[in-house]
Parts: structure tokens; C-alpha cells; sequence
């Protein structure tokens, strides 16, 4: 998971979600290895991520010393792309809250977002998100480690029976939007027309 993380309020302008590229983000790198899932993350400016992540191949050494992934990690993951450039594609703006248990024996944190709003990039636009979709509920998600495993289970089924749906991830949701908001506008995918360093499809 490739992803610009940033904490401050977002400025809209109607459907859009307008981005500053000489604003502070976060840019993390969430990534799976020998069996465990492992994240790395920097802060930086938003305009540098998108021209490092255009450039991947180009861009190994920087994003090592800026994030501190492994080198063989990042290359790997550049592979899972076939080298090709990386650019944004959706941006999730959301109302979030942290709880966490005052009891430090029993690790858990609670994240609820509100107003969850979906937000869709055309290639080319790094700047502008349009909007593509509201999550009409807020979202929970429970983290706790293994040792308080039923404890999820147990809140799973509390809120169950306050109305609430178990869901398991919003990526696929969100690709599914995606593609409609491409096919809504009419916006073209890179190609080898608009960018000559594209090899593959």
C-alpha cells in the first residue's frame, strides 16, 4: 500500500479536493515481509512524492533514505508494477477519532471516521480530486493484538446488533469507484501516446 497521509483540514472547492504540492504529508509505505506486515513512512512535501513516484526506477536511493523501506523491499515492489511510473489515483477525506483503552495491559485502539468522502484523480491532475462517492455510515475499525482477540469478536457482535455491517476492506469499493468515475468523465489511462516511458499495458 502506496499511499500520502496528511492531517490538517483539506480545502474544497465544491466537488473538488484541491491539493497544495508544497504542503507536508506524510508518505508511507505499508508492505508485507517474511509473513509480517511492516510499515515505513517519511514526511515531505507533496509535490516531491508524485515527481519521485513518476520516476520509480530512478528514484530507489531517495525513497530508501526518505522512508527507510530496504532497498530490496522497494525494488520488489517497483517489479509488482513492471517499473512503471506510479501516480495518484483516489484520496479518502475523512473526520477521524482515536480511542484508546486507559488500562495499559490491553492494547487497543478504536479509529471511528466520519463523513467519509471518496475522491478520484484524473492522470496527468495530481492536484485536483473529484469527488466520486459518501460513505452514508461512519466507518469502525478495532485494533488490538492477538492476546485480545476475543475481545473483537465480542464488539463485532454488539455492533451487529446495533445495525452495524462487518466489512472487510473498502479497497475493492473503492477501485469499483474509480473505474465509474473514469468511465463517467471520459478520462483516458496512460498510454503510450501520453507518456513514452510506458512499455507495457
Amino acid at each position: 500500500l502506496i499511499r500520502v497521509r496528511k492531517y490538517e483540514k483539506s480545502e474544497l472547492k465544491g466537488n473538488k479536493l484541491m491539493l497544495n504540492g508544497d504542503e507536508q504529508v506524510y508518505f508511507e509505505i505499508k508492505y508485507k515481509y517474511d509473513g509480517k506486515i511492516d510499515k515505513k513512512r517519511g514526511q515531505l512535501t507533496y509535490r516531491k512524492v508524485v515527481e519521485k513516484l513518476l520516476k520509480p526506477l530512478e528514484s530507489v536511493d531517495w525513497v530508501t533514505s526518505e522512508v527507510g523501506i530496504g532497498k530490496k523491499e522497494y525494488e520488489s515492489l517497483v517489479a509488482e508494477f513492471d517499473g512503471l511510473g506510479l501516480y495518484p489515483q483516489f484520496a479518502i477525506l475523512t473526520n477521524r477519532q482515536h480511542f484508546h483503552s486507559n488500562n495499559p495491559q490491553f492494547n487497543c485502539r478504536i479509529t471511528i471516521d466520519s463523513d467519509v468522502r471518496y475522491f478520484a484523480f484524473h492522470y496527468g491532475d495530481p492536484f485536483v480530486g473529484i469527488e466520486m462517492g459518501k460513505e452514508p455510515m461512519d466507518k469502525l475499525e478495532i485494533k488490538v493484538d492477538e492476546s485480545n482477540a476475543e475481545f473483537v469478536d465480542d464488539m463485532d457482535e454488539k455492533i451487529i446488533e446495533f445495525g452495524g455491517i462487518p466489512i472487510d476492506t473498502l479497497q475493492s469499493k473503492v477501485e469499483t469507484m474509480c473505474r465509474e468515475t473514469v468511465k463517467m468523465f471520459g478520462w483516458k489511462g496512460p498510454s503510450k501516446d501520453s507518456d513514452r516511458t510506458i512499455e507495457s499495458t
